[in-house]
C-alpha cells in the first residue's frame, strides 16, 4: 500500500503503522497492535493516543483489558477537512505576519519531499511554460502519489516544457510519461539533480535520501540558465 497519502494528511510513521495493523486486527489490546506492527509497546501506545485525539481511534474498556477499534476510513477525509479549517482559521494571522521580499532576486532552500512538491506547487500556479535537464527518473521515484496528479495539472493548465535527458534514460517509465518535449543527449550526460527553468526562476532539485531543492528568484540566472538550455537543446536528439 502506498502510505504517501497518509504522510501528506499528517500521519508519522508509527502511527501509519499502528492505523494499519489495527484495520487488519479490527479491534485489539495495545499489546496485540504492538506485536502486529513491530512497533515497542510504549511507542505503540503514544501513536494510538495521539490517532485517539486525531479521531482516526477509539478505546473502550472491555473486562480489564483496555481494547481499541479503528474508526470507518471515511473518518480520514473528516481529518483533512478539519486540519484545512484549522489551517484557515489562522491564515489572516499569518499573512499579518508575513513580508514579501524586499529584494528582486532571492534564494529559498526547500527541503524533503514536502519541499520539493512545495516547488513544484510553484511551477503550476505560476502557468508558465518550462524547460528542464537533468535527471528524468526520480521525480516519479521520490513522489509515486503525487508524480501523475502533477503530470494531469500540467496539462489541464495548458503548460508546455521542453525536456532534455541522458541517452539511457530514454527507456526510463517516468521519461516515457512525461508530457512534453524530450530530447536526447549522449549517455555520458549524466546530472544527479534536475534544472527547471521558468519565468525568471531556476529551480535546482537534489535527488538524495533526503532530497531537497534550490529556488533561485533572479532574471539574470535565468537568463544565463535558458541561454545553456538552449546550447544544449541544439545539440541534443529527439
Amino acid at each position: 500500500m502506498n502510505i504517501e497519502f497518509l504522510e501528506n494528511i499528517g500521519l508519522t510513521r508509527s502511527e501509519i503503522k499502528v492505523y494499519l495493523s489495527l484495520l487488519e486486527l479490527n479491534s485489539a489490546s495495545a499489546s496485540e497492535i504492538a506485536e502486529k506492527s513491530g512497533i515497542y509497546r510504549k511507542n505503540t501506545y503514544d501513536a494510538l493516543n495521539k490517532l485517539i485525539k486525531k479521531g482516526i481511534v477509539s478505546s473502550a474498556k472491555v473486562e480489564t483489558k483496555q481494547i481499541f477499534n479503528a474508526t470507518n476510513p471515511q473518518r480520514l477525509l473528516d481529518f483533512v477537512e478539519l486540519r484545512k479549517k484549522e489551517i484557515q482559521n489562522i491564515l489572516p494571522e499569518l499573512k499579518s505576519i508575513y513580508k514579501s521580499p524586499p529584494l528582486a532576486e532571492e534564494v529559498t532552500v526547500f527541503k524533503g519531499k514536502e519541499g520539493l512538491k512545495t516547488i513544484f506547487e510553484n511551477i503550476i500556479k505560476a502557468k508558465l511554460n518550462y524547460d528542464k535537464f537533468g535527471s528524468g527518473d526520480k521525480f516519479k521515484e521520490f513522489l509515486p502519489y503525487y508524480y501523475p496528479h502533477y503530470q494531469k495539472r500540467k496539462t489541464e493548465n495548458e503548460i508546455k516544457c521542453r525536456a532534455i535527458y541522458s541517452k539511457n534514460e530514454r527507456n526510463e517509465e517516468s521519461v516515457k510519461e512525461f508530457i512534453g518535449e524530450v530530447r536526447f543527449l549522449p549517455k555520458e550526460f549524466i546530472h544527479p539533480s534536475t534544472t527547471i527553468i521558468y519565468g525568471n526562476k531556476v529551480a535546482i532539485l537534489i535527488w538524495k535520501e533526503n532530497p531537497f531543492g534550490i529556488l533561485i528568484s533572479s532574471k539574470e540566472v535565468s537568463e544565463s540558465y535558458r541561454y545553456y538550455f538552449e546550447l544544449l537543446w541544439s545539440s541534443s536528439k529527439a
